[in-house]
């Protein structure tokens, strides 16, 4: 079996599974924790349900620890010496990064830029003139103290981007 590196990403508020089948997920979304009946990592994410409407859906069921990396391609379990709790920390603390930079550390802060936003051809993703998209629903923008435009999580209270002013913003029209 290939390793998969686990990473998440600040700027892209995305936690990465790079050589695997599952694209990147919000950041927030992703909680790891130990199978009960043995020395793997079951990875769900919180934000999505199984057909029963109750259990979160599961991303890995069975994940073996010696084969997740960080995004520079160190081993946790063989190369870092990380136990099998300390992977599991590991892939909730990047699921779950804060800050103003991170990932390729281009920042956050929006001061001074003009950033426009438009909803994809399905309607099911919210594109943002960065380069950045986040799903339908999942964002809210948010006045700060400073006045400005703060892009939020819809869930919970993390920071996306910061200081978008007003009159920068705007909105992409599109044809039909």
């Amino acid at each position: 079996m290939a390793q998969i590196k686990i990473y998440g990403d600040i700027d892209s508020a995305s936690i990465f599974f790079v050589n695997s089948t599952v694209d990147p997920k919000p950041m927030g979304t992703i909680v790891a924790s130990l199978k009960s009946d043995e020395d793997r990592i079951v990875i769900k994410r919180n934000d999505r349900f199984e057909s029963d409407g109750v259990t979160f859906r599961t991303i890995f069921r069975r994940m073996n620890p010696t084969r997740i990396q960080n995004r520079d391609g160190q081993d946790l379990v063989g190369t870092l010496g990380y136990s099998t709790q300390e992977v599991i920390d590991y892939i909730n603390a990047q699921a779950n990064l804060q800050g103003v930079t991170g990932g390729d550390s281009t920042g956050t802060d929006l001061t001074g830029l003009s950033v426009c936003f438009k909803l994809d051809a399905t309607s099911t993703s919210v594109m943002m003139s960065n380069g950045y998209e986040f799903g339908v629903n999942t964002i809210k923008a948010v006045a700060n103290d400073a006045g400005f435009i703060d892009i939020k999580s819809e869930l919970g209270d993390r920071t996306h981007f910061s200081n978008l002013e007003a009159g920068l913003a705007c909105k992409v029209k599109t044809t039909l």
